[in-house]
């Protein structure tokens, strides 16, 4: 009794400083995504606010359907075979770069189209800033299967803070820099921290074989479910600057903008919690 009430103990602290490292990342990287909005908000008109925050938007729920679930299909799976985590990483990762060459393409044309040439190679920078964020996420799913959540209590919030420092000086300067210009700096900044995991904690890779299509169409239709929630929620919160976007114009997007900043800094609590709380349960998902 004595040795089981020592490992519910172990298996508790475990939870809780998963559950700390995940919190400190996300509370931090919550905070500085809102402090950046604000400086861009002041430093920029409310059009070009407006009209970042809208292909935002567009280019998240384009996320949501080139990750489709995987993130976490793959961090259940992983949970359960930690000894395969360097191949579950290697599936993420071409994965969703397939799936990203495909939808980034398209959703840049159809801006073209409706737009101009400023949207969509805002766009396009925006499309590059989310394939590597994904990537990140995608290393981030690995090493929470692995219980190792160290480097996103600091890594992601050292992200944000490069990117707001970056705002706040084009704000404290009113530096002629363009929006694009700030966007493709916030590129920068995910390519760098995306090759810092690869490199420090997945540098086997060559030793593993990418999947074919084939094998990652399985994993996509294997996904399917966590996909559907995924995209249901997003559209929730995403949908409303594209749709205000259309019925009231850029200026009416941006007003509505800030709200919506804080809300989704907000959810940082029952993810975290979610998060650290499922590779715990995974050995209950095998025994049932």
């Amino acid at each position: 009794m004595i040795t089981r009430f020592t490992n519910r103990l172990q298996n508790m602290r475990g939870f809780f400083r998963n559950a700390r490292h995940i919190l400190t990342g996300k509370i931090f990287a919550g905070l500085f995504g809102v402090l950046t909005f604000i400086f861009i908000a002041r430093r920029f008109p409310p059009s070009e606010v407006g009209d970042y925050q809208y292909l935002l938007s567009l280019v998240t729920l384009c996320a949501l359907l080139a990750s489709w679930g995987l993130n976490e299909y793959i961090f259940r799976e992983c949970s359960q075979k930690i000894e395969r985590a360097t191949e579950y990483f290697v599936v993420l990762r071409a994965t969703k770069y397939r799936n990203w060459s495909v939808i980034g393409s398209v959703v840049v044309m159809v801006v073209w189209s409706l737009h101009s040439w400023r949207e969509a190679l805002l766009t396009s920078f925006l499309v590059l800033m989310m394939v590597y964020d994904a990537q990140t996420v995608s290393a981030n799913v690995i090493l929470r299967a692995r219980r190792e959540t160290h480097a996103e209590s600091w890594l992601l919030p050292l992200r944000a803070f490069a990117r707001f420092f970056a705002a706040f000086v084009i704000y404290l300067f009113a530096l002629q820099v363009p929006l694009t210009g700030l966007v493709a700096f916030f590129v920068l900044i995910n390519v760098l921290v995306y090759f810092y995991y690869r490199r420090h904690f997945f540098s086997n890779l060559g030793a593993v074989k990418s999947p074919s299509m084939r094998e990652s169409a399985s994993y996509v239709r294997a996904a399917q479910h966590y996909g559907l929630i995924s995209l249901v929620s997003g559209l929730y919160l995403h949908s409303i600057s594209v749709a205000v976007k259309w019925w009231q114009g850029a200026e009416a997007v941006a007003y509505i903008a800030a709200p919506l900043q804080v809300y989704s800094a907000l959810l940082f609590i029952p993810i975290a919690v979610g998060l650290a709380l499922i590779p715990r349960l995974s050995p209950l998902y095998l025994s049932d």
